[in-house]
C-alpha cells in the first residue's frame, strides 16, 4: 500500500504543477433512523484531481472514502485510483491502477490491488492493433483465508478492414494463483472472426465465420487424494415461483405457508459437481449456517424434477451420491426448509468438482458459421433468408450443434394490406441427449385503414419435437387495434388467443387475453388513463379468470405543483387485490421541493405507507435532502427518517 500511495501523491504533485488542472471535492453525509434499529450514519468523501500536462498527456487521480456506522459497528472502504492517458499520431496508451482497503468491526478485512494498461495504434492504414495487459490481487485479513489470490494477463488483438471483408484476431494468456485452494491456473485463448458482405443489383449477402479455442491448465495440491476444482455455474433465484432476486430479502419472509414456492435453480452446464458452498453475505463473507436445511432436486430439462436429498445443510458433498454430470443432472433445485431472520446480502454460490490428479486440463472449441441473403423483387416485395451453425466441442463434456434456418417475405402492395410471412427451423444435437427440433411458422398483416385507425393481426404456430417425437405444439392468434377517436382521446384494444398441447402429460392449455386502454387529455394539464384487462386460462385440470381495472390521473396544477394518482383493482377467483398510489409535489421556491406520497394495498393483509420528501439546494455547493416514511402492515407499524447533506466543490 505504501508504494501505491507514494505513486498516488507523486501524480498529485505533478497535477498541481501542470498548466491546466481541475480539483473536485464531494462530501455526502446521510443519517438514517429506523424504529427498533440502531441509528445509521453514511459518509462518502471523494477528491478528484485531473490535469492536462500537455496536449497529448492527461493525468487523473481520485481518492474515495466510504464509511457506514450503525450502533457500535462500522464498515469503511478506502479507494485511491490513478490514471494516465497518452495520445499522439502513432499510438494511444492508457493505464489505470486501483487499490481498495475494506475494514469493519463485524466483517473480514479485504485488501485488493489492480492495474490495467493497453497500447493501441492505427498508424498502419487499415490495420488496428492493440496490446493489453494487467495484474490484480486480493486478500482478506482473516487468519483462515477465504480470499487470497492473484492473477495477471496479457493479450494482443489485430483487425483489418478491407473493402467488403473484415478480419479480427485476439490472443490472450492469463495466469492465476489461488493460495486458499493451493492451485494455479493458466489459460490460453484464440479468437478469429471473418466477415464478408456485398451486394449485386437487388441481391444482398453476408457471410461470417468465427472460431474460438480456449485451453486451461490447472494444478493443485492433493489433500486426502483429491483437489477442489472450481466450476462455473449460473444461478436463478425464485420467489413465489417467479424469477426474483434474494438480495436484501429475509429468509423468514419465505415462510408464507405456501410450500416450495421459493427456491433457486443452479445450472451446472457441462460440469460435474462434487461440492457446493453458499455464502449468504459476500460483503462480510458469511457462510450459510448449518442449521438452515435444504431439499435438493435434480433435472436434465428444468421441467421434471426428482428428489436427490432432503433436510441437508450446506456446504454439501455430492461425492457419496455417485456421479452428477450433464447426462443426469444439469440442473439442481434447492428449496429452503428452515426459516430464520437471516438476511441475504449479495448471496453467492461456489461449486467444485473433485479431481484425483494434481493436474487437470480442459479445452473448449466453438465454431460459428452464419449466412444472410436478401433480395428485393421490388420496393414493395422483400425476401430474406438466414442460416447459422453453432458447434461446441468441450473436453470433457458433450459436443453439441445448433442449426438455425429462417426465411421471411414482406409485401406492401398498399396501406390497407401489408402482409409478412416467416418460418424458421432450429435443430439442436447434443451427445447422449435426444435431438431437439423446433419449427415455427407465422403470418401477420398490418392495415393502415384510416389516418386515425390502425389494425394488425397475426397467427403463429410452433411445434417442438425430440427425436421426431412430438412434444409440444403452440398456436397463437392476436389482433391489435389503435384508434384516435378525438384529438385528445386515444384508444387501443389488444386480443390474444392461445392453445398449447403437451403430449408428454396429455394436457391441453387454452388462454384468452383482452386488454383495452383509453388515454384522455381532458385539459392540457390533465391526463387520465383507463385500462381494463381480462385473462382466462384453462389447462384441463383447472381454470383461472382475472379482471384487472387500472385508473390513472396526472394533473399539473401549476408550474410549482402537480398531482399523480392511480388505483389498481384486480379480481381473481373470488379474491380482490387493491393497490393505491397518490403523490403531491410542490416547488415552494426555485431551490426547494416537497413531495408527499401514499401507497396502500388491500389483499387480505392491509398495508399503508405514508412518506414525505424535502429537497433544498442551499447553494451551488451545498444541497440538503430529508425523507420520512411511516409503514403499517396489519397491526405492525414501523417508521424511518433520513437526512442527507451533500457538498460539492
Amino acid at each position: 500500500m505504501f508504494k501505491f500511495f507514494l505513486a498516488f501523491w507523486s501524480i498529485i504533485v505533478i497535477n498541481v504543477f501542470c498548466s491546466a488542472w481541475a480539483l473536485n471535492f464531494m462530501g455526502d453525509w446521510r443519517y438514517l433512523e429506523t424504529k427498533d434499529e440502531p441509528e445509521t450514519l453514511f459518509q462518502v468523501y471523494s477528491l478528484t484531481l485531473s490535469s492536462q500536462a500537455t496536449n497529448n498527456l492527461i493525468l487523473g487521480t481520485t481518492f474515495r472514502y466510504n464509511r457506514t456506522s450503525q450502533g457500535d459497528s462500522y464498515r469503511e472502504t478506502l479507494t485511491p485510483v490513478l490514471s494516465l492517458s497518452l495520445r499522439n499520431d502513432f499510438f494511444n496508451f492508457n493505464v489505470s491502477a486501483t487499490a481498495t482497503e475494506q475494514h469493519g468491526t463485524e466483517s473480514r478485512d479485504l485488501s485488493s490491488r489492480s492495474w490495467n494498461a493497453d497500447l493501441s495504434s492505427s498508424y498502419i492504414k487499415g490495420i488496428n492493433s492493440r496490446i493489453y495487459f494487467g495484474r490484480s490481487k486480493q486478500k482478506d485479513g482473516a487468519t483462515s483465508h477465504l480470499i487470497n489470490q492473484k492473477s495477471d494477463y496479457w493479450g494482443l488483438n489485430l483487425s483489418k478492414d478491407f473493402r467488403n471483408f473484415d478480419l479480427y484476431y485476439d490472443y490472450r494468456i492469463s495466469h492465476g494463483e489461488n493460495y486458499v485452494l493451493k492451485s494455479t491456473t493458466n489459460t490460453y485463448s484464440h479468437l478469429v472472426k471473418l466477415n464478408y458482405a456485398g451486394s449485386f443489383d437487388k441481391f444482398y449477402y453476408s457471410f461470417g465465420q468465427q472460431f474460438n479455442y480456449t485451453k486451461t491448465k490447472w494444478q493443485a495440491e492433493l489433500i486426502g487424494g483429491k483437489a477442489d476444482f472450481p466450476i462455473n455455474i449460473s444461478v436463478e433465484w425464485y420467489i413465489n415461483n417467479s424469477l426474483d432476486s434474494w438480495d436484501g430479502k429475509n429468509l423468514q419472509d419465505f415462510d408464507d405457508g405456501i410450500i416450495d414456492d421459493d427456491y433457486l435453480i443452479i445450472d451446472l452446464g457441462i460440469e460435474e459437481i462434487g461440492l457446493l458452498e453458499f455464502y449468504y453475505d459476500t460483503v462480510n463473507w458469511y457462510a450459510i449456517p448449518s442449521s438452515i436445511k435444504w431439499d435438493i432436486y435434480y433435472s436434465n430439462d428444468k421441467i421434471t424434477w426428482s428428489l436427490l436429498v432432503s433436510d441437508v445443510s450446506l456446504p454439501f458433498d455430492f461425492s457419496g451420491l455417485g456421479s452428477l454430470n450433464f447426462s443426469k443432472a444439469r440442473y439442481l433445485k434447492l428449496v429452503p426448509k428452515t426459516f430464520s431472520d437471516l438476511k441475504f446480502n449479495s448471496p453467492q454460490f461456489r461449486a467444485y468438482k473433485y479431481i484425483t490428479s494434481s493436474q487437470y486440463k480442459t479445452t473448449f472449441k466453438t465454431y460459428r458459421t452464419s449466412l444472410a441473403l436478401s433480395y428485393n423483387f421490388s420496393e414493395n416485395l422483400i425476401s430474406s433468408y438466414s442460416f447459422s451453425l453453432n458447434r461446441a466441442e468441450p473436453s470433457p463434456g458433450p459436443d453439441s450443434k445448433d442449426y438455425i434456418h429462417s426465411v421471411s417475405i414482406s409485401w406492401i402492395p398498399n396501406k390497407f394490406f401489408q402482409p409478412t410471412v416467416s418460418a424458421s427451423k432450429t435443430k439442436n444435437i447434443k451427445d447422449k441427449q435426444p435431438d431437439l427440433i423446433i419449427d415455427n411458422l407465422s403470418f401477420s398483416v398490418f392495415s393502415d385503414i384510416l389516418p386515425t385507425l390502425d389494425i394488425s393481426y397475426g397467427y403463429t404456430h410452433t411445434n417442438v419435437k425430440e427425436n421426431d417425437v412430438k412434444k409440444v405444439t403452440n398456436d397463437n392468434f392476436n389482433i391489435s387495434t389503435f384508434a384516435k377517436i378525438y384529438p385528445d382521446l386515444d384508444f387501443r384494444w389488444d386480443i390474444s388467443i392461445g392453445k398449447s398441447k403437451n403430449y408428454e402429460n396429455d394436457l391441453t392449455s387454452k388462454t384468452l387475453s383482452s386488454r383495452t386502454n383509453a388515454i384522455a387529455r381532458l385539459k392540457p394539464t390533465i391526463t387520465t388513463t383507463f385500462t381494463y384487462q381480462y385473462d382466462y386460462s384453462n389447462n384441463d385440470l383447472s381454470s383461472t379468470t382475472t379482471h384487472n381495472f387500472i385508473f390513472d390521473l396526472s394533473w399539473t396544477i401549476s408550474k410549482n405543483c402537480s398531482f399523480h394518482g392511480s388505483e389498481n383493482i384486480k379480481f381473481t377467483e373470488g379474491e380482490t387485490n387493491i393497490n393505491s398510489f397518490y403523490s403531491l409535489w410542490f416547488s415552494l421556491t426555485p431551490r426547494t421541493q416537497i413531495n408527499f406520497q401514499y401507497s396502500g394495498n388491500r389483499n387480505g393483509t392491509d398495508t399503508d405507507q405514508f412518506s414525505g420528501f424535502l429537497s433544498w439546494k442551499i447553494s451551488r455547493y451545498l444541497s440538503f435532502k430529508s425523507n420520512y416514511t411511516w409503514l403499517k402492515t396489519g397491526d405492525d407499524t414501523s417508521w424511518s427518517w433520513m437526512v442527507n447533506l451533500t457538498a460539492k466543490f
